[in-house]
């Protein structure tokens, strides 16, 4: 605010008084000044009015100019970590959501009141809602952080309406690989024998006593041997493609409308039994392109060894591999292995068909090691 050199001005909002020095006396306000004592905030400004008066050498007060202007409110900090989007097809009665919110934040779900779960795990909130099979169910989540407007998201679960209910276990994954019985041995024995594996993923599920269950996905080893005594069954699953498979189940009755729940698994089979099933891409790198609709659809795997000569893109990486080859071979390799690569790198990458691109294969990469030599 202007003035003359020493001059003191007293603002009547902030019960200061500042002083003009190089002909002006300067006044900072935090924005959150003007709303950080109302207990609910949910407009995005506040018309802020600062009142200035000159202090004379009197002793008297000269009111000036009267200062107003808006501030913007931003939303408190609410961010989904999972599910990755708002709206989302489940096939459980429990879904498990995941959020992270500014510490010492209030958050209420759905009405009710889970602030003292915010600074358990630094503002990561874990909340597993109830489903019901009845369309969409709305998850509400409501967080107001201080200096913050409040925040507010819904998240949409949508369950298939059913006139039978059929429900799988909570617990049930979404990722599977096999299991090493014995995690310490990834070779052959002495016998020239892999280590047993645990190759099926077990499904439990509940419906009614009075429905029949099929399982129309691949499966094997269906068990019903308790359904008409408390409606629960079980099956192994069979994979038989990797990436995404869907379990597909089917609850029927006469006289009701028939109730199918579907979920997706994504399987990946550990790499002592996918790296044994490799064929060499150099040796059959012709081959590919000639059959590559037969290839991908067997999920047929490759050793690709060679050297990245490009990355086009980064999430995920997507990377042109020259091959370790007499010839002028390369390969567009999707990298969903642990590993990071790097242009100039040599690597073994163990990959499954996925399609053609510019004229040369494309592949999933699994996994990755370093050159043999």
């Amino acid at each position: 605010m202007p003035g003359e050199e020493g001059q003191v001005i007293w603002i009547k909002e902030l019960k200061k008084t500042y002083q003009v020095i190089g002909g002006y006396a300067t006044i900072e306000v935090a924005d959150y000044t003007w709303y950080e004592n109302s207990q609910s905030v949910t407009q995005e400004t506040v018309t802020a009015t600062l009142t200035p008066y000159l202090k004379t050498a009197a002793g008297e007060q000269k009111p000036l100019e009267q200062v107003t202007y808006e501030v913007e409110i931003p939303l408190s900090p609410l961010y989904l970590v999972s599910p990755s989007t708002n709206y989302v097809e489940v096939s459980t009665a429990l879904y498990n959501i995941q959020f992270e919110v500014a510490k010492n934040s209030t958050v209420y779900i759905n009405g009710e009141d889970y602030s003292d779960l915010v600074n358990t795990q630094d503002g990561l909130i874990s909340y597993n809602a109830s489903v019901s099979p009845i369309g969409e169910n709305r998850i509400t989540i409501t967080t107001r952080s201080q200096y913050y407007r409040e925040n507010t998201m819904t998240i949409i679960l949508y369950r298939q309406p059913q006139q039978i209910r059929l429900d799988l276990a909570a617990d049930i994954a979404s990722r599977w690989s096999p299991n090493l019985v014995d995690d310490e041995t990834k070779e052959k024995d002495a016998k020239g024998k892999y280590p047993q594996i645990e190759e099926s993923m077990t499904v439990r599920g509940t419906t009614v006593t009075w429905a029949d269950i099929k399982v129309l996905s691949p499966h094997k080893n269906l068990d019903t041997t308790q359904l008409a005594l408390n409606g629960t069954f079980s099956f192994q699953v069979v994979f038989d493609k990797i990436g995404t498979n869907t379990i597909i189940i089917e609850a029927s009755a006469p006289g009701y409308e028939t109730s199918v729940v579907k979920h997706d698994v994504y399987y990946v089979p550990i790499a002592t039994i996918y790296t044994r099933k490799a064929w060499d891409m150099d040796v059959n790198y012709t081959d590919y392109l000639n059959n590559a609709q037969t290839r991908i659809g067997k999920g047929q795997i490759y050793l690709c060894t060679g050297t990245v000569t490009e990355i086009m893109s980064n999430n995920p990486q997507l990377a042109v591999i020259k091959l370790d080859s007499n010839y002028d071979r390369s390969v567009l390799v999707e990298n969903l292995s642990n590993d990071t690569w790097e242009v100039g790198k040599r690597y073994r990458v163990y990959a499954d068909a996925y399609g053609l691109y510019n004229g040369m294969p494309r592949l999933i990469g699994r996994y990755t090691y370093p050159p043999l030599n």
